[in-house]
């Protein structure tokens, strides 16, 4: 499959789209990037939705030191997600993730018109290359968070649930 291809391609080196500055170590190997992996919730409202090529999340003005959950998650985001981390939406009315994309490294965030929505805050775009349809939505880690990095196991060393959906056989 793509995301399969996409992956192998990055472990050799051949990804084309990938352009991460990859360090030089002390005997001359390379240390290459693997592609991280993201969730991006999506419901049949905000705060975030799949919209054409962007995951799109709405979030408060992060005024406050720790602002809100959603405010985090997308500083957090923002300082460690690099081009070519791939991203799934999961959709609460379908029941699971729905689609995958590769992040272009582009995010825009713009405070919201109270003439387009009288919430406030601020619209945030996380643009992805195109989003992938998956052959069938399958469920997701059951995190209630709209934005987070999938990682094999949580922070208490559990493994995470169904992290084997966030990539396919070939």
């Amino acid at each position: 499959m793509e995301l399969v291809r996409f992956l192998e391609e990055c472990e050799r080196g051949e990804n084309k789209g990938m352009k991460e500055n990859i360090p030089l170590l002390e005997d001359d190997t390379v240390d290459e990037y693997v592609p991280k992996i993201w969730n991006c919730g999506v419901w049949k409202g905000l705060p975030g939705r799949r919209t054409v090529n962007t995951c799109f999340i709405h979030h408060g003005y992060g005024e406050t030191k720790k602002g809100s959950t959603r405010e985090r998650d997308v500083r957090n985001f923002k300082e460690h997600a690099k081009e070519g981390d791939i991203i799934f939406t999961h959709s609460t009315t379908k029941g699971g993730l729905t689609h995958y994309g590769y992040f272009t490294g582009g995010v825009i965030s713009k405070k919201i018109d109270p003439a387009e929505d009288t919430r406030m805050g601020i619209y945030t775009h996380i643009y992805v290359h195109e989003w992938f349809a998956l052959p069938k939505v399958v469920k997701g880690t059951g995190m209630n968070r709209t934005l987070y990095e999938v990682k094999p196991q949580y922070k208490n060393g559990k493994e995470t649930k169904n992290y084997q959906n966030y990539s396919f056989p070939s």
